[in-house]
């Protein structure tokens, strides 16, 4: 890990021999920030909040909206980096600069992943190696210019690659309906999973029946819909209790329990140790 005054984190993330961070952790994380993936070899599933996605070899993954994280598994032979920018960092570097084009950021909303080439990886991760080696070099005076100007231009090189990739669609790629239907439901769970349990909600909100929305959510992720409900609630209970100064309680009400015994026996069923075990485990 390398990391400049936590404005900038670069990870190295290797899968056969773990010398990079272990993500797989059971420990789903929120990010407000910049947050960059490079696969170069390998893959990686995650949820992105709270939706499932797959990583494959020469694919780049950038979300800059406050998100939540989870790494599900790393392939043995994968080697990969993700880069972290906070907000108030990426704005002095960035100016007035806008290294994506229109169309990408209208597009991207269905599917935050660019594929790239082989040659376009192995370009990117070059400018990732010259960002380290600025970050480790603290001895030079000019150390902040310099890392600006090696991200900007990281940044600039993939709004190159978007741009052919891109700036032909004057109008977002069209989907179907079931996949409009999927990314509407995992957008209102990523909205609502604290508070609405229930599979009817969801199917309400988007005006179909449950077994419509269990159908589609089935043949698209291959999860019932009670089950992607459960992980989401689980991944947001995860993340309440590494917070000390949170009790049990007060997460069990932000989470919508009716107490704390049903948050805890809720807890347990799907983790198979209490909810203060977890915490006392994850100190």
């Amino acid at each position: 890990v390398s990391s400049y005054q936590e404005d900038v984190i670069l990870v190295k993330i290797i899968g056969k021999d773990r010398e990079g961070i272990d993500l797989v952790n059971d420990n789903p994380i929120r990010i407000d920030a910049l947050c960059i993936t490079i696969v170069s070899k390998g893959s990686m599933d995650i949820t992105l909040n709270h939706t499932p996605l797959s990583l494959e070899e020469n694919t780049v993954l950038d979300v800059i909206n406050r998100h939540t994280i989870q790494y599900l598994n790393v392939s043995e032979d994968f080697i990969g980096f993700q880069l972290l920018i906070s907000k108030e960092f990426l704005e002095d570097a960035l100016g007035k600069e806008k290294p994506m084009p229109i169309s990408f950021i209208i597009s991207k909303r269905n599917q935050p992943l660019l594929k790239l080439s082989a040659v376009e990886t192995d370009m990117l991760i070059g400018i990732i190696n010259n960002i380290r080696k600025i970050i480790d070099n603290e001895s030079n005076i000019f150390q902040r210019r310099l890392l600006m100007n090696e991200l900007v231009n990281f940044l600039l090189e993939i709004g190159n690659i978007v741009y052919h990739k891109f700036s032909h669609l004057s109008m977002p790629a069209k989907v179907s309906s079931k996949e409009e239907i999927t990314r509407k439901f995992f957008k209102l769970i990523n909205d609502h999973c604290k508070e609405e349990h229930d599979v009817s909600f969801y199917a309400n909100e988007l005006c179909i029946s449950p077994e419509y929305l269990s159908r589609i959510l089935k043949s698209f992720i291959g999860v019932p819909t009670n089950k992607i409900i459960t992980n989401a609630l689980m991944t947001e209970a995860k993340i309440l209790l590494r917070i000390p100064n949170v009790s049990i309680q007060q997460i069990a009400d932000e989470l919508n329990f009716s107490d704390q015994s049903s948050f805890g026996k809720f807890f347990k069923r799907n983790r198979g140790i209490s909810p203060l075990e977890y915490r006392n485990k994850k100190v």
